[in-house]
């Protein structure tokens, strides 16, 4: 499988999850807190889009970009996955924990 391929198919889901973490912690944690409403999954994944534009850091563009050019190998590519699939299961499981104790 080339790079660039694998780099398009891990955004996909990368950008699923950060969307939905940030959908399931904006419902227990901020909606609440300001009477807001809950955020919808594509206005949640516009969001994620957004703070990455803001951040210069397009869901991991910059170590894709640089494995595309090093090439990509088998491990690298299992630890970029894991990064982008992990760090938003554990904001929600935190997440949940504490909303637990809210």
């Amino acid at each position: 499988m080339k790079t660039g391929t694998f780099a398009f198919i891990l955004l996909i889901p990368a950008m699923f999850l950060q969307a939905f973490a940030l959908q399931v912690l904006w419902v227990w944690f901020i909606a609440p807190q300001f009477s807001l409403a809950p955020l919808a999954l594509y206005s949640a994944m516009g969001l994620v889009l957004v703070v990455s534009f803001l951040k210069n850091d397009l869901l991991y563009s910059k170590n894709i970009a640089d494995y595309y050019q090093q090439g990509l190998d088998v491990d690298t590519a299992s630890t970029v996955f894991t990064d982008s699939l992990v760090y938003p299961l554990l904001s929600i499981l935190i997440g949940w924990v504490i909303h637990l104790g809210v």
